[in-house]
C-alpha cells in the first residue's frame, strides 16, 4: 500500500487554495517558462467522482485545468501536480492519477495524446480501495488497477452527457501537453510536473 501524510496533502490543498484565490480562475500563469492551462472548479456533476477519487483533499480535489469541453483533475496547484503517492522509477517516470472530463456540449469521440506521455484506463474499483484514517492515506498501488496496457493515446467513446474517465498518466518531469483531438476540436491542457 502506497501511504500519505494527510498533512502533505493538506498543505497541497490550501497552496491550491491559495493559487485559486490569487488567481481568480486561473490565469495561465507563464512559470518556467511553462504556460499552464487555466484552473477552473469542474462542473457539479463531476464532484462526487473528484472527492471520491481523492477523499483527503476535500474541495481541491474539483480544480481542473481546463480548455473547454476537455478538463483535466490532477491534484494540481496553479498547474503543477504533486507527484506524492506516485509510483516513479529510476529515470523519474511516475504513473499519476487523474480524471478526464469531457462536458456535454461536445459529443463525439476524444482521443487523447501528448508527447512523453501515456495514458491507461483505471479500473472505477480503485476510488473504493483508497482509505483515509486520521492523518494517513492508504491508497493501493494504481499500476495493479490498469485496465489495459499503458499506450502513447488514449480513445474515449461519443456520448452525451457528462464522460468521466479515470487514468493513469505516464509523466516524465517539466512542462507536459496533454493533446485532445476529435471532430472539430483541438485541444491542449499544459501542466507541470516537478523534478
Amino acid at each position: 500500500m502506497t501511504r500519505l501524510r494527510l498533512a502533505n496533502a493538506l498543505v497541497a490543498g490550501s497552496a491550491l487554495s491559495l493559487g485559486l484565490a490569487g488567481c481568480g480562475s486561473g490565469s495561465g500563469a507563464h512559470a518556467s517558462g511553462c504556460p499552464v492551462s487555466r484552473q477552473t472548479r469542474i462542473a457539479s456533476p463531476v464532484r462526487p467522482a473528484a472527492r471520491a477519487y481523492w477523499p483527503w483533499a476535500g474541495r481541491s480535489s474539483e480544480v481542473a485545468l481546463g480548455a473547454d469541453p476537455i478538463y483535466l483533475l490532477i491534484l494540481s496547484s496553479s498547474g503543477s501536480i504533486a507527484r506524492d503517492g506516485d509510483e516513479i522509477s529510476r529515470a523519474g517516470i511516475s504513473l499519476h492519477r487523474a480524471l478526464i472530463a469531457i462536458a456535454p456540449t461536445y459529443r463525439p469521440a476524444v482521443e487523447l495524446h501528448g508527447p512523453r506521455l501515456g495514458f491507461a484506463r483505471v479500473d472505477p474499483g480503485y476510488a473504493r480501495r483508497i482509505k483515509v484514517s486520521g492523518n494517513i492515506v492508504s491508497a493501493p498501488p494504481v499500476r495493479s488497477f490498469l485496465a489495459g496496457e499503458v499506450r502513447d493515446r488514449l480513445r474515449i467513446r461519443a456520448s452525451a452527457g457528462w464522460r468521466v474517465v479515470s487514468v493513469a498518466i505516464r509523466l516524465g518531469r517539466g512542462c507536459q501537453r496533454v493533446s485532445a483531438s476529435g471532430p472539430g476540436l483541438e485541444r491542449e491542457i499544459v501542466f507541470r510536473v516537478p523534478a
